[in-house]
């Protein structure tokens, strides 16, 4: 009977070891995952990678940590101006948002910053991958609508998919045809205007946004391409990429005035 209640007491002490230590880390990761959130929100964006990757360390499949450090890692990768660099970076974004995909197929962001990823990648893709590349860009884009319409990042995505697409090379297009049955259908300039207008809709004042918008009207409609980059140089930059894209916005307008 000894033997029995001292073998049961060991068993208690056991679990009760592994609950108290479940429960320090469970708050390890959410006081690491607070502070990687104000270092995110101060575009601090290598900072906030360092503590999702302590996340990580800890709980390998926090939904969280892959979602934000794959955004993060994208976003470095979109600002920096090292093309080496820019690479290495999106291809980290690559990485961490396919286990999101694995992991978390049925949900809107794993979705939307896969497909994301792809959209930075193809600058570095041969014209033939690049095509490749495109149809999988609409399937996770288009699944990420499906989930939740009501995003602007899904719609500037597919905006920016419809004009790159509307407006692709004659190479591209004979590759798409003789590889891949053509390219992706329902692809065209006015689509991506259209969709990247509905992106605007959703988060006004956005400066990177109008910036886009603009450069597809200047294909279409000169005066109206002239009132975006208006709109987007009345509205005060805060994120690093505003000062980027105010920039070019008003290289855009000088240039559409004359």
């Amino acid at each position: 009977m000894l033997f029995i209640d001292v073998k049961y007491l060991v068993l208690k002490i056991i679990f009760l070891f592994f609950s108290l230590s479940m429960l320090a880390n469970d708050a390890t990761v959410n006081e690491l995952l607070k502070k990687a959130e104000v270092a995110r929100k101060s575009f601090k964006d290598f900072e906030a990678i360092q503590y999702y990757k302590q996340v990580l360390n800890l709980d390998s499949n926090n939904f969280q940590a892959l979602w934000n450090i794959s955004f993060v890692y994208q976003r470095s990768g979109w600002l920096e101006q090292d093309k080496g660099k820019k690479q290495s970076l999106i291809e980290k974004a690559i990485s961490y948002s396919q286990k999101l995909i694995e992991k978390f197929p049925d949900t809107y962001e794993a979705n939307v910053v896969y497909a994301g990823a792809l959209a930075r990648m193809t600058e570095f893709l041969p014209s033939k991958e690049k095509v490749n590349t495109a149809r999988s860009i609409k399937e996770f884009g288009e699944t990420a609508m499906r989930i939740n319409p009501n995003d602007h990042q899904v719609w500037y995505l597919l905006g920016w998919l419809n004009f790159s697409m509307g407006k692709a090379s004659w190479l591209e297009r004979s590759l798409a045809g003789l590889l891949f049955g053509g390219l992706p259908k329902g692809m065209t300039i006015e689509t991506g205007i259209e969709y990247l207008e509905k992106a605007n809709e959703l988060n006004r004042d956005c400066i990177v946004y109008l910036y886009d918008l603009a450069t597809f009207y200047e294909r279409t409609n000169t005066a109206t391409a002239i009132q975006v980059t208006k709109k987007a140089l009345s509205i005060l930059p805060k994120a690093p990429e505003d000062f980027i894209y105010l920039e070019k916005c008003k290289n855009l307008h000088s240039r559409l005035m004359n």
